[in-house]
């Protein structure tokens, strides 16, 4: 900038007169800087120029863009030269060929992405001007639209590319109407021909590495990056797919997959580049999927959602006082307009070829041509957008942001409003007079919108449903599904947005079909994203998703809004527990001929009750048996009844007694059938078995019917027969290792045998005679405690002449099984009947009892003094806790009566209570507490912690209790650890009442 222009604007600074000497020119500008919205503003953006524009470049159009914003003079920084563009009238037009040329034209002496800035520079600094000085909308967005166009064609030119590849403009490039920070959307389709020849792959390698320079052209260097913002997620498969398809491939995309929005999007589609033959035929083809002739009643559910799509994520209710205007995405924005009118060409385009256009206002004029849309509805429509629009382009041409949100601060808004009414804007040019306008606007389009699709309730709505539309956006920025996983408490939304994208890339995937299987696919995520553990959720759900293409009947029946509830369930599922989940996961195989038993699980979850001994025996003889053999076949069976169990457990929260029985009965009938294998094995393998009898039965939790999801098997096993001792325990490990290896991924059960005689000192496997012998002694309390539970649940003889027959009901309503127990355990509870109706010293037990409690606590439950860790099997109060003061009680009343004691602590304190041996309201208080602990332990275990963690210890401030407590239909945190104190106090006190020393 030459001194003397220099001087002139440091005196308007000043609030001087300028120097006299200045040609008319000059004058015109520096009065034209005075008059202007922001004088001070827009002086000290020109005193900021570059040195190198000349007093003769200084007119009244340069002055008038100073006053709009910093992006003027950002561009003039990078291109000096270009105030050319400003001496002339900015119209008429160019036109993409003539930018062409010109880009080529400077290549040699520039080289050709400066060239392409060079050449973007100067057209922006001719329409910043036309838009100032009020050229038509529709003239703005064409013409930059010209020159995203003229710069694709020239980088494909570049790198020899116009012959073989197709590119099509979609979104507003598609409809001629950019604005001048718009993303450029863009869909690479190359010609069938390439990786076909004799080059093969290397040619299709080679041309998608030219596509990435191509991309990287657009995108500019240095002071011209960015050039344009390429967004290339509009392509088949999004972001996790190939930059380029051939046609044949993106047609069957699109016949294969095609989604509603996907019809959307394509609907906007435009040749900008390359073959235009390329691009005319697959757009032949994909009108009959753009345009439906046969409007079904499915398309009015499409559109509502299109037009749903177009509402911002923060609904009425939802924002904050910091949430700013958003021009683009609030109600009756920019977006609602345009999908407003697209709605109308998929409804209606089939049909009436008249409608089918690209740009958003010649739609509108069609759409008031055919019909469809009242003389005030196109009128007002068309008013609000070229406002939403205009006032768009000044946002964007204040600093270069590529924005949509209004300011927040009144001067600001004043400020937008004096630029909007320079120099003859039609708009107020007070902020409360321009905000008035504006909203009037919105209001009007969204009241024309909600006529084509329903509005949404401004009470009583769900404010996550804009966040979980996001979620199921096939066509969502990765940015965008990643803020709305997080708003939906996904506690690590980039690894679960990752997992969502692998799935969406599947070609065969149930996500990426159309119909029924899409709309059951997205009934389980919505789930799942409203499930207490959504990350682990969706883990499961794509995992289940993975083994289950489109083609499987469980996505159309998911789809039926009947079996809701029944889609909730299963998201519940996946997000309670990984280890239950895998039994639902891993029912079908990849084979397409592999069966799927989902259906039959979910449907399950809503019987009357939860399986008994006699239905598991059906089903069990019922069940294909696996190829594998039968460790495969016995534990597909237990994961799907533990499946079952587990899904009528959460869908129908049943008292957490009844699920330990059911969870018992599996374990029983799994150990017969087991016990029945081996045993034949053994009878084929080893004669110096034969005629041995062994008697199986249950200890601890699982022999009081009490199992929870992580239990073990407590075990014991006693031997009868003219075999060695050795024999039987070859047989006894032989049974142990079948039940517990991990074979095909996963343990059939955890085993305990430290409940044996003698515990782990003791032999595994007891004789009769010696185990009769140990218990005609006087028994320690913690053993005389331990086999209150104790029940026979398997035996079987080893006998070459006689095969053990299969499980499978005698009579209906018996529980059998295979391997059923007989005359050896008869023995065996009779001698255990023996020792627990023996005299007992009643202040040794106690003794006895407290000392064992003591060392739990301190050994095994591991709680803090302070409460902040507690341990819910083994900690103060807890149902261990329960089991050892009723178990001690019914001793008492076991020597006093003479009569075995019941088997589970219900009815222990049943007896006790009947007896007098427990006050009525402290055997309530007993038995609720029992519940609610069992309750309570069973939720924990079915989400357990990270591996190496106690799952019955937790800590009172962990984030796992919120989840609990929505598990056990409570409030919250404070209410389940409410209940949990009281719970516990109760137990206490009774303990502490009744074992006192």
């Amino acid at each position: 900038m030459d001194p003397a222009l220099r001087e002139r604007l440091e005196a308007l600074r000043r609030g001087d007169p300028p120097p006299p000497g200045a040609s008319d020119r000059v004058r015109a500008g520096l009065d034209a800087l005075l008059a202007g919205p922001c004088p001070d503003e827009a002086i000290a953006r020109a005193l900021g120029l570059p040195t190198s524009i000349s007093s003769d470049a200084f007119g009244p159009a340069l002055a008038m863009l100073l006053h709009q914003g910093s992006y003027p003079a950002r561009l003039l920084a990078t291109v000096p030269d270009a105030t050319e563009a400003l001496e002339q009238d900015p119209l008429p037009s160019p036109g993409r060929l003539a930018l062409l040329h010109a880009i080529e034209s400077e290549t040699p002496e520039h080289g050709l992405a400066t060239a392409m800035g060079r050449v973007r520079t100067r057209e922006y600094l001719r329409l910043c001007r036309a838009e100032v000085e009020g050229a038509p909308l529709e003239v703005v967005g064409r013409d930059l639209s010209d020159l995203a166009e003229a710069c694709i064609e020239a980088a494909l030119r570049a790198h020899d590319l116009t012959d073989q590849v197709a590119v099509f403009g979609m979104g507003k490039l598609g409809g001629g109407e950019l604005n001048f920070l718009s993303d450029i959307d863009l869909v690479f389709v190359h010609d069938d021909a390439v990786g076909r020849g004799p080059k093969g792959r290397p040619e299709m390698v080679a041309l998608h590495d030219a596509l990435r320079k191509v991309v990287r052209l657009l995108e500019g260097e240095g002071p011209f990056r960015p050039l344009f913002r390429v967004d290339l997620r509009l392509r088949p498969f999004g972001s996790r797919g190939a930059l380029s398809l051939s046609s044949a491939a993106t047609e069957a995309y699109y016949e294969r997959h095609g989604r509603a929005w996907e019809r959307q999007v394509w609907l906007r589609a435009r040749h900008v580049g390359g073959n235009p033959s390329l691009s005319a035929s697959l757009l032949d083809f994909l009108r009959p999927f753009v345009f439906r002739r046969s409007v079904t009643p499915a398309i009015f559910d499409e559109i509502a959602a299109l037009m749903h799509r177009a509402r911002r994520k923060t609904r009425p209710g939802q924002r904050g006082p910091d949430t700013k205007t958003d021009l683009k995405l609030d109600e009756g924005g920019i977006r609602t307009i345009e999908f407003s009118v697209q709605a109308l060409q998929l409804l209606h385009g089939g049909r009436d070829p008249t409608l089918r256009c690209t740009d958003t206002l010649g739609a509108l004029d069609r759409a008031f041509a055919a019909g469809l849309l009242s003389d005030r509805e196109h009128r007002e429509l068309e008013r609000a957008y070229r406002m939403l629009r205009r006032v768009e382009h000044r946002l964007q041409l204040t600093d270069g942001a590529h924005t949509h949100a209004l300011p927040e601060s009144n001067d600001s808004l004043t400020m937008l409003a004096r630029r909007l009414a320079a120099p003859a804007g039609p708009y107020p040019t007070d902020a409360a007079g321009f905000l008035e306008s504006l909203g009037l606007a919105r209001q009007v389009a969204s009241a024309i919108a909600s006529t084509i699709a329903p509005p949404l309730a401004p009470e009583g709505h769900d404010p996550r449903e804009a966040d979980r539309d996001v979620v199921l956006d096939l066509g969502a920025p990765t940015e965008a599904r990643t803020r709305a996983l997080a708003q939906l408490g996904v506690r690590d939304p980039a690894e679960v947005e990752a997992l969502l994208q692998h799935l969406a890339s599947r070609s065969d995937g149930a996500w990426t079909a159309r119909g029924s299987a899409s709309a059951g696919f997205e009934a389980v995520l919505r789930a799942c994203l409203d499930s207490a553990d959504p990350d682990g959720a969706i883990a499961r759900l794509v995992e289940f998703a993975a083994r289950r293409p489109a083609h499987y009947e469980v996505w159309r029946f998911l789809s039926d809004p009947g079996v809701a509830d029944l889609a909730r369930l299963m998201a519940e599922l996946f997000g309670t527990s990984a280890a239950l989940s895998v039994g639902l996961i891993g029912l079908a195989q990849t084979s397409h001929t592999a069966e799927d038993d989902s259906i039959g699980l979910l449907v399950g979850a809503r019987l009357a009750k939860l399986p008994d001994a006699y239905s598991l025996a059906e089903d069990a003889e019922a069940s294909t048996p696996d190829p594998r053999g039968f460790d495969a076949t016995i534990r597909k069976f237990m994961e799907r009844q533990r499946v079952a169990i587990a899904l009528f457990d959460l869908g129908q929260q049943p008292d957490a007694l009844e699920v330990g029985r059911a969870l018992s009965a599996l374990a029983d009938l799994c150990v017969r059938q087991v016990l029945r294998e081996v045993v034949a094995e053994v009878a084929h393998e080893r004669s110096a078995t034969h005629g041995l009898r062994l008697g199986v039965f249950a200890a601890g939790k699982y022999g009081a019917l009490g199992m929870d999801y992580g239990s073990d098997l407590d075990l014991i096993f006693v031997f009868d027969g003219a075999v060695s001792q050795r024999e039987a325990i070859r047989v006894g490990q032989r049974l142990l290792a079948r039940l517990s290896e991990r074979r095909f991924g996963v343990r059939l059960y955890e085993v305990d045998m430290r409940l044996r005689p003698s515990g782990r000192q003791g032999l595994l496997v007891s004789s009769l005679e010696g185990f009769t012998r140990y218990h005609s002694k006087a028994l320690p309390a913690w053993e005389r405690l331990a086999l209150l539970p104790l029940r026979p649940i398997a035996e079987a003889l080893v006998d070459p002449r006689h095969q053990p027959p299969l499980a499978g009901p005698d009579a209906p309503g018996d529980a059998v099984a295979a391997a059923i127990p007989g005359s050896l355990c008869d023995t065996v509870m009779q001698t255990v009947a023996g020792t627990l109706t023996q005299p007992v010293d009643q202040s040794a037990l106690a003794r006895d009892v407290r000392a064992l409690k003591l060392r739990i606590e301190r050994e095994i439950a591991r709680e803090r003094r302070d409460g902040s860790i507690r341990n819910a099997k083994s900690g103060v109060g807890a149902p261990l806790e329960l089991e050892l003061l009723v178990g001690a009680l019914s001793l008492r009343w076991a020597a006093r009566t003479q009569t075995p004691p019941p088997r589970g602590v219900i009815e222990q304190i049943e007896a006790l209570e009947a007896a007098g041996d427990l006050p009525g309201p402290q055997a309530s208080a007993l038995r609720a507490a029992y519940r609610f602990g069992r309750r309570f332990l069973n939720r924990l275990r079915m989400s357990p912690p990270a591996a190496g963690s106690d799952p019955d210890r937790f800590a009172q401030n962990s984030p796992r209790l919120r989840t609990l407590a929505r598990r056990m239909g409570l409030t919250g945190r404070d209410d389940l650890l409410a209940r949990y104190e009281a719970s516990t106090q109760a137990v206490r006190t009774a303990f502490d009442e009744h074992l006192e020393g």
